[in-house]
Protein backbone atom coordinates (compact mmCIF):
# COMPACT_ATOMS: atom_id res chain seq x y z
CA UNK A 1 0.00 0.00 0.00
CA UNK A 2 1.30 3.18 -1.15
CA UNK A 3 1.34 7.35 0.98
CA UNK A 4 1.02 8.65 -2.70
CA UNK A 5 4.86 7.60 -3.05
CA UNK A 6 7.07 4.60 -3.58
CA UNK A 7 9.76 6.29 -0.83
CA UNK A 8 6.41 6.25 1.30
CA UNK A 9 4.86 3.01 1.01
CA UNK A 10 3.75 0.01 3.80
CA UNK A 11 3.65 -3.63 3.46
CA UNK A 12 1.48 -6.16 5.63
CA UNK A 13 0.95 -9.52 5.63
CA UNK A 14 -1.89 -12.02 6.24
CA UNK A 15 -0.02 -13.59 8.80
CA UNK A 16 -0.83 -11.58 12.31
CA UNK A 17 -1.83 -8.68 9.91
CA UNK A 18 1.80 -7.61 10.67
CA UNK A 19 3.64 -5.08 9.39
CA UNK A 20 6.64 -5.99 6.69
CA UNK A 21 7.50 -2.40 5.36
CA UNK A 22 7.09 0.91 6.61
CA UNK A 23 9.30 3.00 4.52
CA UNK A 24 9.43 6.75 4.91
CA UNK A 25 12.18 8.27 2.15
CA UNK A 26 13.35 5.08 0.72
CA UNK A 27 14.01 3.53 4.03
CA UNK A 28 12.04 0.69 5.77
CA UNK A 29 11.78 1.71 9.58
CA UNK A 30 10.85 -1.60 10.74
CA UNK A 31 12.53 -4.72 11.48
CA UNK A 32 11.08 -7.31 8.87
CA UNK A 33 12.39 -10.20 6.83
CA UNK A 34 12.22 -10.23 2.88
CA UNK A 35 10.22 -13.63 2.70
CA UNK A 36 6.79 -14.26 4.95
CA UNK A 37 8.12 -17.90 5.64
CA UNK A 38 10.21 -16.83 8.30
CA UNK A 39 7.40 -15.07 10.27
CA UNK A 40 6.54 -18.86 10.66
CA UNK A 41 9.99 -19.91 11.42
CA UNK A 42 12.36 -17.44 12.91
CA UNK A 43 9.98 -15.07 14.60
CA UNK A 44 10.11 -15.78 17.78
CA UNK A 45 10.20 -11.55 18.84
CA UNK A 46 6.76 -11.03 17.37
CA UNK A 47 8.45 -8.81 14.21
CA UNK A 48 5.54 -6.66 13.30
CA UNK A 49 2.57 -9.34 14.79
CA UNK A 50 -0.77 -7.83 15.74
CA UNK A 51 -0.63 -9.49 19.21
CA UNK A 52 -3.89 -11.18 20.52
CA UNK A 53 -6.22 -12.34 21.76
CA UNK A 54 -4.77 -10.42 25.17
CA UNK A 55 -1.43 -8.10 25.00
CA UNK A 56 1.78 -8.67 27.19
CA UNK A 57 1.25 -10.75 30.10
CA UNK A 58 -1.34 -12.91 31.82
CA UNK A 59 -0.49 -13.81 35.78
CA UNK A 60 0.30 -17.12 36.23
CA UNK A 61 -1.45 -18.27 33.10
CA UNK A 62 -4.50 -18.21 34.55
CA UNK A 63 -7.87 -16.59 34.10
CA UNK A 64 -9.74 -16.48 37.60
CA UNK A 65 -13.87 -15.96 38.19
CA UNK A 66 -14.35 -15.41 34.52
CA UNK A 67 -18.03 -16.76 33.49
CA UNK A 68 -17.52 -18.49 36.48
CA UNK A 69 -14.81 -20.41 36.19
CA UNK A 70 -10.70 -20.55 36.31
CA UNK A 71 -9.24 -21.22 32.90
CA UNK A 72 -5.54 -22.01 32.70
CA UNK A 73 -3.51 -20.68 29.50
CA UNK A 74 -0.16 -21.78 28.21
CA UNK A 75 2.92 -20.36 30.58
CA UNK A 76 5.31 -19.19 27.66
CA UNK A 77 7.06 -16.50 29.19
CA UNK A 78 10.27 -17.97 29.15
CA UNK A 79 11.38 -18.42 32.99
CA UNK A 80 8.45 -16.47 34.42
CA UNK A 81 4.95 -18.47 35.09
CA UNK A 82 2.99 -15.99 33.17
CA UNK A 83 1.58 -16.44 29.49
CA UNK A 84 2.74 -14.06 27.18
CA UNK A 85 1.44 -12.27 23.76
CA UNK A 86 -1.50 -14.90 23.39
CA UNK A 87 -0.05 -17.99 23.88
CA UNK A 88 2.06 -20.43 22.20
CA UNK A 89 0.04 -19.28 18.88
CA UNK A 90 -1.13 -16.33 19.57
CA UNK A 91 -3.27 -13.95 16.80
CA UNK A 92 0.50 -13.05 15.36
CA UNK A 93 0.72 -16.42 14.36
CA UNK A 94 -2.75 -16.79 12.81
CA UNK A 95 -3.88 -16.16 9.07
CA UNK A 96 -6.10 -13.37 8.70
CA UNK A 97 -8.59 -12.36 6.36
CA UNK A 98 -7.27 -10.26 3.82
CA UNK A 99 -5.92 -7.78 3.32
CA UNK A 100 -8.61 -6.22 1.51
CA UNK A 101 -9.23 -2.76 -0.14
CA UNK A 102 -11.04 0.08 1.28
CA UNK A 103 -11.28 3.83 1.71
CA UNK A 104 -11.65 4.14 5.45
CA UNK A 105 -12.19 8.03 6.97
CA UNK A 106 -11.36 9.50 2.93
CA UNK A 107 -7.82 7.21 2.80
CA UNK A 108 -6.88 4.28 1.11
CA UNK A 109 -6.19 1.48 3.21
CA UNK A 110 -6.54 -2.07 3.68
CA UNK A 111 -8.63 -4.32 6.17
CA UNK A 112 -7.94 -7.35 7.58
CA UNK A 113 -10.50 -10.07 9.42
CA UNK A 114 -9.77 -12.82 11.71
CA UNK A 115 -12.25 -15.29 13.33
CA UNK A 116 -10.62 -16.87 17.00
CA UNK A 117 -12.60 -19.44 18.11
CA UNK A 118 -14.05 -20.51 21.44
CA UNK A 119 -11.12 -22.37 23.13
CA UNK A 120 -8.11 -21.10 21.30
CA UNK A 121 -5.31 -21.26 23.30
CA UNK A 122 -8.19 -22.09 26.33
CA UNK A 123 -9.67 -18.43 25.75
CA UNK A 124 -13.35 -18.94 25.89
CA UNK A 125 -15.76 -17.73 23.46
CA UNK A 126 -16.09 -17.13 19.78
CA UNK A 127 -14.82 -12.83 18.69
CA UNK A 128 -13.81 -11.32 15.99
CA UNK A 129 -11.44 -9.25 14.95
CA UNK A 130 -10.96 -6.52 12.84
CA UNK A 131 -7.91 -4.65 11.99
CA UNK A 132 -7.63 -1.32 9.61
CA UNK A 133 -4.48 0.39 8.31
CA UNK A 134 -4.61 3.44 6.42
CA UNK A 135 -1.84 5.59 4.79
CA UNK A 136 -1.90 9.22 3.87
CA UNK A 137 1.00 12.23 3.29
CA UNK A 138 -0.08 15.20 5.67
CA UNK A 139 2.69 17.85 5.41
CA UNK A 140 5.77 15.68 4.02
CA UNK A 141 5.35 13.12 7.02
CA UNK A 142 4.34 9.61 5.75
CA UNK A 143 1.33 8.25 8.38
CA UNK A 144 -0.04 5.19 9.34
CA UNK A 145 -3.19 5.34 11.15
CA UNK A 146 -4.07 1.76 12.76
CA UNK A 147 -7.28 1.11 14.31
CA UNK A 148 -8.23 -1.97 16.59
CA UNK A 149 -12.30 -3.59 16.73
CA UNK A 150 -12.89 -6.23 19.02
CA UNK A 151 -16.42 -8.50 19.33
CA UNK A 152 -17.93 -11.62 21.01
CA UNK A 153 -19.81 -12.55 18.34
CA UNK A 154 -20.51 -16.76 19.98
CA UNK A 155 -22.68 -17.47 22.28
CA UNK A 156 -20.14 -20.03 24.00
CA UNK A 157 -20.01 -17.77 27.06
CA UNK A 158 -21.46 -14.64 28.49
CA UNK A 159 -17.71 -12.74 28.55
CA UNK A 160 -14.25 -12.88 27.36
CA UNK A 161 -11.30 -11.10 27.84
CA UNK A 162 -9.68 -9.33 24.75
CA UNK A 163 -6.72 -6.67 23.61
CA UNK A 164 -4.93 -6.28 20.60
CA UNK A 165 -1.75 -4.03 19.95
CA UNK A 166 1.25 -4.35 17.27
CA UNK A 167 4.69 -5.27 17.85
CA UNK A 168 6.74 -3.26 15.50
CA UNK A 169 10.49 -2.85 16.14
CA UNK A 170 11.50 0.38 14.52
CA UNK A 171 15.11 1.12 14.05
CA UNK A 172 15.91 4.93 12.65
CA UNK A 173 19.33 4.18 11.95
CA UNK A 174 18.77 1.09 9.59
CA UNK A 175 22.40 1.14 8.15
CA UNK A 176 23.40 0.31 11.77
CA UNK A 177 23.20 -2.96 13.74
CA UNK A 178 21.50 -1.46 16.48
CA UNK A 179 19.70 1.81 17.66
CA UNK A 180 22.34 3.69 19.28
CA UNK A 181 22.31 7.00 19.04
CA UNK A 182 18.78 6.59 18.88
CA UNK A 183 16.77 10.16 20.32
CA UNK A 184 13.86 9.92 22.73
CA UNK A 185 11.03 11.93 24.10
CA UNK A 186 8.57 9.87 26.07
CA UNK A 187 4.93 11.53 26.83
CA UNK A 188 5.30 9.86 30.52
CA UNK A 189 7.92 8.56 33.00
CA UNK A 190 5.40 6.84 35.40
CA UNK A 191 5.16 3.07 34.79
CA UNK A 192 3.87 -0.09 36.43
CA UNK A 193 5.98 -1.50 38.72
CA UNK A 194 6.79 -5.06 38.47
CA UNK A 195 7.18 -8.06 40.68
CA UNK A 196 10.29 -10.67 40.37
CA UNK A 197 8.04 -12.52 37.56
CA UNK A 198 7.41 -9.30 35.40
CA UNK A 199 3.46 -8.92 36.44
CA UNK A 200 2.53 -5.68 37.77
CA UNK A 201 2.26 -4.88 41.93
CA UNK A 202 -0.32 -2.54 41.66
CA UNK A 203 1.76 0.45 42.39
CA UNK A 204 2.75 3.19 39.74
CA UNK A 205 5.84 4.83 40.15
CA UNK A 206 8.33 7.34 38.47
CA UNK A 207 10.63 5.03 36.41
CA UNK A 208 14.82 5.97 37.30
CA UNK A 209 16.09 5.32 34.05
CA UNK A 210 14.17 7.75 31.76
CA UNK A 211 13.49 11.95 32.55
CA UNK A 212 10.84 13.66 32.94
CA UNK A 213 7.85 13.47 30.54
CA UNK A 214 8.75 15.56 27.24
CA UNK A 215 12.71 15.58 28.24
CA UNK A 216 15.39 14.21 25.60
CA UNK A 217 17.16 11.43 26.21
CA UNK A 218 19.48 9.30 24.16
CA UNK A 219 19.67 5.80 23.85
CA UNK A 220 23.60 4.22 24.44
CA UNK A 221 25.23 1.19 23.45
CA UNK A 222 24.02 -0.40 26.09
CA UNK A 223 21.51 1.91 28.92
CA UNK A 224 19.24 2.69 29.41
CA UNK A 225 17.71 -0.43 29.18
CA UNK A 226 13.76 -1.04 29.52
CA UNK A 227 10.99 -3.35 29.15
CA UNK A 228 8.17 -1.66 31.10
CA UNK A 229 4.71 -0.62 30.69
CA UNK A 230 4.49 3.09 30.89
CA UNK A 231 1.26 4.77 32.08
CA UNK A 232 -0.52 7.76 30.55
CA UNK A 233 -3.56 7.25 32.30
CA UNK A 234 -3.26 6.67 35.62
CA UNK A 235 -6.84 6.39 36.03
CA UNK A 236 -7.49 4.16 33.76
CA UNK A 237 -8.61 0.98 35.60
CA UNK A 238 -11.96 2.94 36.77
CA UNK A 239 -12.53 4.95 34.05
CA UNK A 240 -11.20 3.52 30.67
CA UNK A 241 -13.81 2.48 28.06
CA UNK A 242 -13.55 -0.75 26.18
CA UNK A 243 -13.26 1.72 23.28
CA UNK A 244 -10.99 4.18 23.51
CA UNK A 245 -11.24 5.19 19.83
CA UNK A 246 -13.54 8.09 20.23
CA UNK A 247 -11.12 9.07 22.75
CA UNK A 248 -8.21 12.08 21.80
CA UNK A 249 -4.96 11.07 20.84
CA UNK A 250 -1.94 11.29 22.89
CA UNK A 251 1.63 11.40 21.80
CA UNK A 252 2.97 7.82 23.63
CA UNK A 253 6.70 8.73 22.28
CA UNK A 254 9.09 10.38 19.58
CA UNK A 255 12.54 8.86 18.39
CA UNK A 256 14.61 10.31 15.79
CA UNK A 257 18.07 9.47 14.65
CA UNK A 258 21.16 12.55 14.15
CA UNK A 259 22.41 9.69 11.43
CA UNK A 260 19.51 9.42 8.74
CA UNK A 261 17.42 12.47 9.92
CA UNK A 262 14.56 10.27 10.32
CA UNK A 263 11.77 10.62 12.77
CA UNK A 264 8.74 9.06 13.78
CA UNK A 265 5.95 9.95 16.22
CA UNK A 266 3.52 7.78 18.18
CA UNK A 267 0.08 8.23 18.66
CA UNK A 268 -2.33 6.71 20.14
CA UNK A 269 -5.81 6.43 22.48
CA UNK A 270 -4.56 3.89 24.78
CA UNK A 271 -3.94 4.30 28.49
CA UNK A 272 -0.53 2.77 28.65
CA UNK A 273 1.97 1.55 26.67
CA UNK A 274 5.06 -1.12 26.64
CA UNK A 275 8.38 0.53 25.89
CA UNK A 276 11.27 -2.00 24.43
CA UNK A 277 14.28 -1.31 24.32
CA UNK A 278 15.17 -5.19 23.05
CA UNK A 279 18.14 -5.88 25.13
CA UNK A 280 17.09 -9.25 25.24
CA UNK A 281 15.81 -9.35 20.74
CA UNK A 282 17.43 -12.22 19.28
CA UNK A 283 16.88 -13.59 15.30
CA UNK A 284 19.20 -16.19 13.95
CA UNK A 285 20.65 -15.79 10.56
CA UNK A 286 18.27 -17.15 7.61
CA UNK A 287 18.88 -17.46 3.95
CA UNK A 288 16.43 -16.74 1.12
CA UNK A 289 14.98 -18.94 -1.40
CA UNK A 290 17.76 -17.18 -3.73
CA UNK A 291 20.48 -18.16 -1.48
CA UNK A 292 20.83 -14.25 0.48
CA UNK A 293 21.74 -14.59 3.38
CA UNK A 294 19.70 -12.21 6.12
CA UNK A 295 21.84 -11.19 8.89
CA UNK A 296 21.23 -12.42 12.68
CA UNK A 297 20.27 -9.51 14.42
CA UNK A 298 21.17 -9.00 18.38
CA UNK A 299 19.76 -6.88 21.50
CA UNK A 300 18.99 -3.43 21.02
CA UNK A 301 18.20 -3.77 17.25
CA UNK A 302 14.89 -2.17 17.50
CA UNK A 303 12.73 -0.16 19.70
CA UNK A 304 9.18 -1.68 20.24
CA UNK A 305 6.34 1.12 21.33
CA UNK A 306 3.45 -0.89 22.17
CA UNK A 307 -0.07 1.30 22.64
CA UNK A 308 -2.07 -1.07 25.26
CA UNK A 309 -4.43 -1.53 28.38
CA UNK A 310 -2.42 -2.39 31.51
CA UNK A 311 -0.05 -4.99 31.63
CA UNK A 312 -2.42 -8.50 33.17
CA UNK A 313 -5.50 -6.61 32.78
CA UNK A 314 -7.19 -9.69 31.64
CA UNK A 315 -5.42 -11.61 34.84
CA UNK A 316 -6.35 -8.69 37.27
CA UNK A 317 -9.89 -8.87 38.49
CA UNK A 318 -10.11 -5.22 39.67
CA UNK A 319 -8.42 -4.30 36.14
CA UNK A 320 -10.93 -6.36 33.55
CA UNK A 321 -13.05 -4.20 33.21
CA UNK A 322 -10.64 -2.50 30.57
CA UNK A 323 -10.44 -5.39 28.22
CA UNK A 324 -13.86 -7.86 29.10
CA UNK A 325 -16.15 -8.13 26.70
CA UNK A 326 -19.63 -9.05 26.97
CA UNK A 327 -22.44 -10.01 23.71
CA UNK A 328 -23.04 -6.53 21.64
CA UNK A 329 -20.35 -4.19 23.42
CA UNK A 330 -16.76 -3.50 21.11
CA UNK A 331 -13.66 -2.95 22.33
CA UNK A 332 -11.60 -0.87 20.70
CA UNK A 333 -8.14 1.44 19.99
CA UNK A 334 -6.78 3.51 17.93
CA UNK A 335 -2.91 4.50 17.29
CA UNK A 336 -1.63 6.62 14.39
CA UNK A 337 2.43 6.83 13.62
CA UNK A 338 3.35 9.88 11.52
CA UNK A 339 7.51 9.81 10.11
CA UNK A 340 9.53 11.57 8.15
CA UNK A 341 13.07 12.47 7.30
CA UNK A 342 14.39 16.18 7.62
CA UNK A 343 15.86 18.39 4.83
CA UNK A 344 19.47 17.95 5.36
CA UNK A 345 21.16 20.48 7.15
CA UNK A 346 17.93 22.11 8.85
CA UNK A 347 19.36 21.20 12.05
CA UNK A 348 23.17 22.17 11.74
CA UNK A 349 23.52 25.09 14.35
CA UNK A 350 27.08 26.84 14.68
CA UNK A 351 28.38 26.71 18.06
CA UNK A 352 28.33 30.15 18.63
CA UNK A 353 26.45 33.05 17.37
CA UNK A 354 27.65 36.84 18.20
CA UNK A 355 25.03 39.20 18.44
CA UNK A 356 25.59 43.05 17.97
CA UNK A 357 24.35 46.13 19.21
CA UNK A 358 21.77 46.02 16.51
CA UNK A 359 20.12 42.10 17.48
CA UNK A 360 19.89 39.29 15.14
CA UNK A 361 16.91 37.68 13.85
CA UNK A 362 17.94 34.00 12.35
CA UNK A 363 16.16 31.06 11.50
CA UNK A 364 16.25 27.01 12.58
CA UNK A 365 15.41 24.12 11.38
CA UNK A 366 13.36 21.67 13.49
CA UNK A 367 14.25 19.89 16.91
CA UNK A 368 17.70 22.10 17.01
CA UNK A 369 18.70 21.99 20.46
CA UNK A 370 19.53 25.48 22.43
CA UNK A 371 20.74 26.79 25.61
CA UNK A 372 19.81 30.55 26.19
CA UNK A 373 20.95 32.33 29.29
CA UNK A 374 19.23 33.93 31.78
CA UNK A 375 16.39 34.89 29.47
CA UNK A 376 12.47 35.30 29.14
CA UNK A 377 10.43 33.37 26.41
CA UNK A 378 7.22 34.52 25.15
CA UNK A 379 5.75 32.44 22.05
CA UNK A 380 3.14 34.40 19.27
CA UNK A 381 2.48 34.01 15.67
CA UNK A 382 4.04 36.73 13.15
CA UNK A 383 1.14 37.14 11.09
CA UNK A 384 -1.51 37.19 14.14
CA UNK A 385 0.47 38.47 17.32
CA UNK A 386 -2.44 38.20 20.03
CA UNK A 387 -2.55 34.20 19.15
CA UNK A 388 -0.17 31.67 20.30
CA UNK A 389 1.13 28.87 17.92
CA UNK A 390 -0.49 25.41 17.70
CA UNK A 391 2.86 24.07 18.60
CA UNK A 392 5.22 24.91 21.15
CA UNK A 393 8.47 26.17 19.92
CA UNK A 394 11.33 23.59 19.50
CA UNK A 395 14.15 23.99 22.74
CA UNK A 396 17.35 26.45 21.51
CA UNK A 397 20.77 26.14 22.00
CA UNK A 398 22.72 29.35 21.89
CA UNK A 399 25.53 30.88 23.21
CA UNK A 400 25.65 34.38 23.47
CA UNK A 401 29.20 36.18 23.11
CA UNK A 402 28.04 39.71 24.05
CA UNK A 403 27.94 41.40 27.45
CA UNK A 404 25.10 43.60 26.25
CA UNK A 405 23.17 43.49 23.28
CA UNK A 406 20.40 46.24 22.14
CA UNK A 407 17.78 46.24 21.52
CA UNK A 408 17.56 43.24 24.10
CA UNK A 409 15.48 40.77 21.78
CA UNK A 410 16.38 38.36 19.65
CA UNK A 411 13.80 36.72 17.00
CA UNK A 412 13.65 32.99 16.11
CA UNK A 413 11.70 31.66 13.48
CA UNK A 414 10.98 27.95 13.59
CA UNK A 415 8.78 25.48 11.26
CA UNK A 416 7.13 21.88 11.43
CA UNK A 417 9.19 19.41 10.84
CA UNK A 418 8.47 19.06 7.18
CA UNK A 419 8.84 22.41 6.31
CA UNK A 420 11.98 25.36 6.85
CA UNK A 421 11.40 28.94 6.92
CA UNK A 422 14.18 31.00 5.93
CA UNK A 423 15.71 33.80 7.48
CA UNK A 424 13.26 36.53 7.62
CA UNK A 425 10.47 33.87 6.81
CA UNK A 426 7.03 35.66 8.30
CA UNK A 427 5.51 31.99 10.39
CA UNK A 428 5.71 31.36 13.94
CA UNK A 429 8.69 32.52 15.88
CA UNK A 430 9.92 32.68 19.57
CA UNK A 431 10.87 36.00 20.93
CA UNK A 432 13.43 35.85 23.35
CA UNK A 433 13.96 38.58 25.41
CA UNK A 434 17.61 39.09 26.38
CA UNK A 435 18.24 39.77 30.38
CA UNK A 436 21.81 39.39 30.53
CA UNK A 437 23.95 38.27 27.85
CA UNK A 438 26.98 36.41 28.16
CA UNK A 439 28.39 33.11 27.46
CA UNK A 440 26.10 30.14 28.43
CA UNK A 441 26.82 27.21 30.94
Amino acid sequence: MSATSPDSAFTFLSQGALIQEFKVAGHNIVQSFPEAKFYQTHNDAYLGETIGRTTNRVKGAELKNLNGRNYKLAANDGGNPNSLHGGLRGWGKKDFDGPKPVNRNGNEGVRFRYVSNDGEENYPGTVECLVWYTASIEHGKTILEVEYQIELVGDECEETVVGVTNHSYFHLNPGEPTTEGTVVTLGTNEYLVLDEHQIPTGEIATLPAIPAAGERFTLEASAPAIDDCLVMDKAAPDSCPLDTRSLPLKTLATISHPNTGLHLEIQSTEPAFQFYTADGLYIPEAETDKGITIPSRGKRSGIAIEPSRYVDCAGREEWRGMCKIRKGQLWGARSVYRAWKEAEGSNELPPTIELDKTGLSVGFGPYTSVVVNSIALRRFDANEKDEEPDEPPPSIELMLDSEELSPPCLNVFYSAPDTFHPLGAQGPCVSVDVEHGRDAE
